[in-house]
């Protein structure tokens, strides 16, 4: 997910992880300031992302 795009939000690296899911930095390229973006987990712990 690193370095993807994700509707008007860009990830630069992960801040966090639990049992349920992962936390991003990411940059909202539109408003030009940094996020959080949360995915949850699937079960061979690769985050689910609504798009590709």
């Amino acid at each position: 997910m690193i370095g993807k795009q994700i509707s008007h939000h860009k990830i630069e690296r992960e801040i966090g992880r639990g049992g349920m899911g992962v936390v991003y930095l990411a940059t909202d390229v539109r408003l030009g300031r940094q996020v959080a973006d949360g995915a949850v987990l699937d079960l061979n712990g690769g985050a689910i992302c609504g798009e590709e």
